[in-house]
C-alpha cells in the first residue's frame, strides 16, 4: 500500500469496500460472448466501425472489462491482506501441541490443551528442531504472502492508471486514448490486459505453498513431523481463500476474452456452440499421454454417449439429478462453455481415472504384463445438463482420500523439494499444477463457476480396495466421476444451479480422487 500515492491508495481501499459488496459485474456466458456486439456508443459511429480489421475491439468492450477487473483486483487485495494478518497472527499465537482446528461457516474455531513437555515418542532435541523448521516454514510462507499483495497493488495501480474509477456522483471523462482509439491505443490496452494475466499467473501456486506451509507447521509443532494429517487445517480462512480463488478465475477469464478478442476471435475466450465430442477427444488425448509419461502405459478410454452400455453404478439417479434423455442425436452435443475449463477438469479427472486403475493391474498382477482396464466415459444428455460420467476400475476413496480430495493445497507431497521435482516432471507435459493439490479444488470452482459441477462417487459398493487394505471388508470397487455442464448459457456467474444437485448433500458424492 506504502508504493501508491494517497489518491491511488484511497481508490484502492474504496474499491474493496465496493468488491465486498457484490459490485462487480456478474458475467453469463452469453453477456460475455456479446460484449463487442450490442449498441456502438456515440464515439464509434456505425460508419467508422464498418471495413475495421478482423481483430478489432471496439473502446466499450475495452472499458467495460477493463473497470470490472480493476474492481475484482481491488477485491483480491483485500482478500490476501486478509490472509496475511491471519498468517502473522499465527506467529504471535502458534498452535500449542494437542490443539486442533475446526472451520464452520468460514469461522476459526480452536480447541487447546496445553502441554509442557514434548510430544510422547518424540525426544526434546527433536521437537526442538521441528519447532525451529515450522518457524522457518511459516516465516516463507508469510513472504510469499507478502509478495502476493505487492502484486496485486502494483497490478491495480496499472489497471487504475489506464482507467481510474469514478467517484460514485461525478464521473471522470473518458480518457482520451478511449476517445481517440487509434491502432497503437488498442495495441496499448491489450498489452495491459496481457501485462494483468501473466502477473498472475503464478498467484493460485503461490497460495497453495502457503496453505500447504501452514498446514505442516501445525503438523511439526503436533509432533507429527512430517506427517500431515488429515484434520490439519492451515490456520487461516478457507472461505476466505476460496473467495480469492474465484475472483482470480474471473480476472482470467476476462483477460483471456479480451485478448482473445483483440486475436479476431468473434466471440473471445467463450466457445459458443462448441462440440463437446471435439472437447473430450482432445482431453482424453492428453490425460493418455500423461499417464503413459509417468507410470509407462495407458489403459483405453471407452467413449459413447448415454449409459445404455455403460457399466451401472450406485447413486446413478443422484449423480444426475434428473431423468436422462437417450434420444438425442449424439452428433449434435453442442452448448457454449469455456473449452479450457473444461478441458482442463477433464484431464485432471481422467489422469486420475487412468492412473488408478493402472496402480490397480500393477498391485494385482506383480511381476506380470499389465494389462489395465478400460476407463470408460459417457455423455449423457438430461434437461438442464451435458454430463460426462468417467468410470474407472481403480482402488476406489478411503473415507480420508474423500475428505481430502476438494481441499486445496492438500498436497500428496509432504516437503516442497518433493512438489518442486514432480512439477518439473510434470511441467514436460503440462502447467505445473500437479502435486500441489489444486487441479481438483481449481476444476470444481470452474465447473461450478457457471451452474456446473464435479461429483464424484465410489462404484458398487461404500467400500472401497482402499478401505479394506485399513481392514474394513466389502466388494471391489472404482470410482465415478461426473463433469456436469449447464447448457444454460444465460445463467449468471455466482448464482445457485438450476437444480439442487446430491453431490452437495451426499457425502458419498462430494469427493474425487486426491
Amino acid at each position: 500500500m506504502q508504493r501508491l500515492t494517497p489518491s491511488v491508495r484511497s481508490s484502492l481501499v474504496a474499491e474493496a469496500a465496493e468488491a465486498t459488496q457484490s459490485a462487480i459485474h456478474r458475467w453469463s456466458l452469453q453477456s460475455l460472448a456479446a460484449v463487442n456486439g450490442g449498441e456502438i456508443p456515440d464515439t464509434l459511429t456505425p460508419k467508422q466501425f464498418v471495413g475495421k480489421p478482423k481483430g478489432y475491439v471496439r473502446n466499450h468492450a475495452a472499458e467495460v472489462l477493463l473497470n470490472d477487473i480493476r474492481l475484482r483486483l481491488a477485491g483480491q487485495h483485500d482478500k490476501v491482506a486478509k490472509l496475511l494478518a491471519q498468517a502473522r497472527d499465527l506467529l504471535d499465537d502458534p498452535l500449542p501441541v494437542g490443539a486442533s482446528d475446526s472451520v464452520v461457516a468460514g469461522v476459526s474455531r480452536r480447541g487447546v490443551v496445553k502441554a509442557i513437555n514434548n510430544p510422547v515418542g518424540m525426544n526434546m532435541k527433536q521437537w526442538t528442531k521441528d519447532l525451529e523448521e515450522a518457524d522457518l516454514i511459516q516465516g516463507e510462507s508469510i513472504r510469499l504472502l507478502e509478495n502476493l499483495e505487492v502484486c496485486h497493488v502494483d497490478t491495480y495501480h496499472l489497471a487504475h492508471q489506464l482507467l481510474p474509477p469514478g467517484d460514485g456522483k461525478n464521473l471522470k471523462s473518458r480518457p482520451d486514448y478511449l476517445s481517440r482509439w487509434s491502432g497503437a491505443d488498442r495495441a496499448m490496452v491489450e498489452a495491459v490486459f496481457e501485462q494483468i494475466r501473466s502477473r498472475h499467473a503464478s498467484s493460485v501456486e503461490t497460495l497453495a505453498e502457503v496453505a500447504i506451509g501452514l498446514r505442516r507447521c501445525r503438523s511439526l509443532r503436533n509432533g507429527d513431523g512430517h506427517v500431515l494429517q488429515p484434520g490439519y487445517f492451515c490456520g487461516i480462512d478457507l472461505a476466505l481463500i476460496d473467495a480469492f480463488l474465484k475472483e482470480r478465475l474471473g480476472v482470467q477469464l476476462l483477460c483471456d476474452h479480451y485478448v482473445s478478442l483483440d486475436k479476431g476471435k468473434a466471440s473471445g475466450g467463450i466457445s459458443v456452440d462448441c462440440d463437446l465430442w471435439d472437447v473430450l477427444d482432445d482431453a482424453v488425448t492428453e490425460a493418455r499421454h500423461l499417464c503413459d509419461a509417468n507410470l509407462g502405459i495407458a489403459p483405453e478410454v471407452n467413449v459413447d454417449m448415454g449409459l445404455m452400455k455403460c457399466f451401472p453404478f450406485d447413486e446413478q439417479d443422484g449423480i444426475l439429478g434428473e431423468p436422462v434423455d437417450e434420444s438425442i442425436d449424439k452428433s449434435k452435443v453442442n452448448l457454449t462453455l469455456i473449452r479450457p475449463w473444461v478441458h482442463h477438469a477433464l484431464v485432471e479427472v481422467l489422469k486420475n481415472a487412468m492412473g488408478s486403475s493402472v496402480k490397480r493391474a500393477l498391485r494385482d498382477n506383480p511381476g506380470e504384463a499389465v494389462h489395465p482396464p478400460d476407463v470408460h466415459v459417457r455423455i449423457v444428455n438430461t434437461e438442464h445438463y451435458f454430463s460426462i460420467i468417467i468410470i474407472d476400475n481403480g482402488a476406489g476413496l478411503d473415507k480420508d482420500s474423500a475428505v481430502r480430495a476438494f481441499r486445496f493445497g492438500d498436497s500428496s507431497s509432504p516437503r516442497r523439494w518433493d512438489r518442486l521435482d514432480e512439477q518439473q516432471t510434470y511441467a514436460m507435459v503440462r502447467a505445473p499444477l500437479g502435486s500441489l493439490g489444486v487441479g481438483l479444488p481449481l476444476s470444481r470452482m470452474m465447473l461450478r463457476m457457471f451452474g456446473g459441477n464435479l461429483i464424484l462417487s465410489n462404484r458398487f459398493s461404500p467400500c472401497s480396495i482402499a478401505e479394506e487394505e485399513a481392514g474394513n471388508s466389502g466388494d471391489l470397487s472404482g470410482c465415478v466421476a461426473a463433469l456436469k455442464v449447464l447448457k444454460d448459457d444465460g445463467f449468471i456467474e455466482g448464482n445457485s444451479p438450476p437444480l439442487f444437485s446430491a453431490g452437495d448433500s451426499d457425502h458419498t458424492l462430494r469427493q474425487a480422487h486426491s
